[in-house]
């Protein structure tokens, strides 16, 4: 399998229609005090380029629905809870788990459920005053005809290009990070939990694969590791990546792919990975994976 697939809908958590106004909490005043210590360790550009750098997450679950598993939106994280993250850490964090949750609802065509996890998008990314990069009513319309992926997947990215670059220039690049690692955690629980349910080989080595990613996302969220707010989730990822430190990933060169997408010719990766990744390795990511999630989204 191509070591990249889908983007799929990662980048739809980053950009939901219309900025909101409620006051500025306590949390965004001692992120916005880290901030600037974490640039004293790498430049807001460089930041933005790692950013950039880390493959869609999602991009492991572009084969969910190919293992024949039924969809279970029990896995999800309920949209009820949004309204208790009361902080910029809690809602950008689970503004990532959300938009990997919208990710897998639309691999299933789940029209009804699709709007409903767009409203509470678009609720938290009003609360981050990042809304106006989004065009929320076409993304709507498309999710409610079952329209193209592809034009889903185009849009979302789009939009999440022009929001980090935003965020960079407003130096709230902690923002982006946070939302980052946040869809990350949510979208290897999605896949660790499908795996477990088929015992499917190639979902774990897409798994595996992601240890690539973890790499570049400790890099970030190190950054911040002055910051009372990120303390927890500092110590879950690295004990995460400590758990991939024996998974191999032997990469095979192959000629990129190039495709037309919304009239834009779009060149792919056509790098493919072989994964050397045992069951019991990966019961120990999968078991510590849903004990980080769990607690990235309680109240």
């Amino acid at each position: 399998m191509n070591y990249k697939t889908y983007i799929l809908l990662f980048s739809t958590v980053f950009a939901i229609s219309c900025g909101g106004t409620k006051e500025k909490d306590t949390t965004d005043d001692i992120m916005s005090e880290v901030q600037q210590s974490a640039e004293l360790a790498m430049s807001n550009e460089n930041i933005n380029q790692v950013i950039k750098s880390v493959p869609s997450p999602l991009e492991i679950t572009s084969i969910i629905k190919e293992t024949g598993v039924e969809y279970d939106k029990g896995m999800l994280n309920n949209t009820s809870n949004a309204e208790n993250y009361l902080n910029t850490f809690k809602k950008a964090t689970n503004l990532g788990v959300f938009g990997a949750d919208l990710g897998y609802i639309n691999l299933y065509e789940k029209t009804y459920t699709s709007l409903e996890y767009l409203s509470t998008i678009r609720s938290l990314a009003d609360d981050l005053k990042l809304g106006q990069f989004f065009d929320f009513e076409t993304l709507k319309r498309l999710s409610s005809n079952n329209g193209k992926l592809d034009s889903i997947i185009y849009i979302s990215t789009s939009s999440f290009e022009k929001m980090n670059n935003y965020l960079s220039k407003q130096k709230r690049e902690n923002v982006s990070v946070l939302m980052l690692t946040g869809g990350w955690i949510e979208s290897m629980h999605l896949a660790c939990q499908v795996a477990l349910k088929t015992n499917s080989k190639e979902m774990m080595d897409r798994v595996g694969e992601q240890k690539i990613a973890l790499e570049q996302i400790v890099i970030l969220i190190d950054l911040f590791k002055n910051d009372p707010a990120f303390a927890t989730i500092i110590k879950d990822v690295k004990d995460i990546e400590k758990l991939f430190a024996d998974v191999k990933i032997v990469y095979i060169e192959k000629e990129p792919v190039t495709k037309e997408v919304n009239g834009m010719l779009v060149v792919e990766s056509g790098t493919e990975s072989h994964v050397e990744i045992t069951n019991e390795q990966f019961a120990k990511i999968a078991s510590t994976i849903t004990d980080v999630r769990n607690n990235l989204i309680k109240n």
